[in-house]
């Protein structure tokens, strides 16, 4: 109907969020990889770790995924009550998961926490 009004289709196209992603190598050898998003007021934090259940054997099935839940257990300088609280007390979420490549640790916090973040992952790690 608009071809025959001799009316133009006017479409705006949407307006496309391109990542900005940065890769950096810290001297201790760990890869840091980072995303930018203009506007977020959230961010996630993540350790990955090359050893998931495929490093597993018949003796130590399962060693993978039982360390992962080791990690909140508690530190020398956080009890788990006080882990739990710090995480929850800051509005974030800590989690973990092993897969069959990796074991991941994360935590999913507002932007303004990110220090605080990755203090607690370093220190459970």
């Amino acid at each position: 109907m608009l071809r025959r009004l001799g009316t133009k289709r006017c479409l705006s196209t949407a307006a496309q969020i391109i990542p900005r992603y940065t890769t950096s190598t810290l001297e201790n050898g760990l890869t840091v990889a980072s995303e930018f998003m203009p506007g977020t007021k959230t961010a996630t934090v993540g350790v990955w770790i090359n050893a998931g259940s495929r490093a597993d054997n018949s003796k130590s099935s399962g060693t993978a995924h039982f360390l992962e839940h080791l990690a909140f257990k508690g530190t020398d300088r956080r009890t788990q009550l006080n882990l739990e609280l710090e995480v929850e007390n800051m509005g974030s979420q800590i989690n973990a998961y092993t897969s069959r490549e990796n074991t991941v640790y994360y935590a999913k916090c507002l932007a303004s926490k990110i220090d605080e973040s990755v203090d607690i992952l370093s220190d459970i790690l």
